[in-house]
């Protein structure tokens, strides 16, 4: 497990961002305690009550223990799932071998919510005496399922918002696929040899309702999440254009000037969006200059090389023109503005 990005404090509890780890049954967010009531003895404390999100946990310590009580929203305290551990053990622990623990709770609509919660934190509080009291809590937890052998990871937070993986196939765009890294109930999920849409899960049987997406084996994917990840929005052309441009790129401006020629059939036929790919942010008004300058003016993205549009579709050679109409079948993949037309024509 890895611990990254600034703790920030939020309305409720601190909040961290959370590395996926194939090791913890989480990812995504975690609440490190926001402490609310401070017992004291000459100064020192003894008893520290802490708001972590959906839960409160009081942290007693002992002669050379650490009691952690976990307490719900109406104050009752769930001593069953109480632990107390060696003061010495918790000096020991990092983030790779603390131990995560699990509880149940049931929220204000009467649904079961799991939380995992861990004696370790990455908070440093102002307060140095609040250090001796580390927690954090996660209610994000994970269910493992299979679909032909391949595994799928589906995740379900406080709110029941359901998340799904597929943890050995990494994201990007290979094969005419566009693979994501996280999916939602609904969305097509391309597998190794097949695509399966999931419609629910039952937690409780540990059971998904899929069913497999028929594949033609002339069509490169239909994916009606890919145009939710373009942004492009809805509209009522036959589908989209997406042009991978970038300043220092001399077939990039010469394949422009061929679609300005074009404009009237590009436009009568897709929404076009130019994607400016620069190496830095400073190159961007370069960028806008020639763009200008070219007489482009539909939408434009301007993006660094390796993030956004280039990371989604695994852009490597520019220019990149990609057709997609607007039920998400990807038409036309190529680095040749000949190729964009041809298709534009027929």
């Amino acid at each position: 497990m890895t611990l990254t990005g600034l703790v920030a404090l939020g309305k409720n509890g601190m909040y961290a961002k959370l590395e996926y780890s194939q090791s913890m049954p989480h990812f995504g967010s975690a609440y490190i305690g926001i402490p609310f009531e401070m017992d004291s003895i000459d100064g020192h404390y003894y008893k520290v009550t802490f708001q972590c999100g959906p839960i409160d946990f009081q942290v007693i310590k002992k002669t050379s223990t650490l009691e952690y009580i976990p307490i719900l929203k109406d104050k009752t305290k769930l001593y069953t799932n109480a632990q107390e551990f060696e003061v010495d053990s918790l000096d020991s622990w990092t983030e790779d071998n603390v131990p995560v623990f699990n509880l149940q709770i049931r929220d204000s609509n009467g649904l079961y919510n799991n939380i995992y919660w861990y004696p370790f934190t990455i908070a440093k509080y102002n307060d140095s005496r609040l250090n001796e009291f580390p927690i954090t809590v996660i209610d994000i937890c994970k269910y493992n399922f299979k679909v032909n052998d391949e595994p799928i990871d589906v995740y379900v937070d406080s709110q029941n918002k359901i998340s799904i993986k597929t943890p050995e196939i990494k994201r990007g765009f290979r094969g005419g696929v566009y693979y994501k890294d996280i999916y939602e109930l609904e969305d097509t999920i391309p597998l190794s040899n097949t695509f399966i849409k999931i419609k629910s899960v039952n937690f409780i049987k540990n059971e998904i309702n899929y069913e497999i997406i028929p594949k033609s084996k002339d069509q490169l994917w239909i994916s009606p999440q890919l145009i939710k990840a373009i942004g492009l929005g809805n509209n009522q052309k036959d589908g989209y254009l997406i042009d991978f441009f970038g300043s220092w790129c001399s077939p990039c401006i010469l394949g422009l000037k061929e679609l300005i020629n074009h404009k009237k059939e590009l436009y009568n036929k897709y929404e076009v969006i130019t994607v400016a790919c620069e190496n830095n942010s400073n190159d961007y008004p370069k960028s806008k200059e020639i763009l200008e300058s070219i007489g482009v003016d539909w939408n434009i993205k301007y993006e660094i090389i390796g993030e956004g549009y280039n990371e989604e579709f695994q852009i490597r050679s520019y220019p990149t023109y990609v057709i997609i109409n607007r039920n998400g079948l990807i038409l036309l993949i190529s680095n040749d503005v000949k190729d964009l037309l041809n298709h534009l024509n027929n």
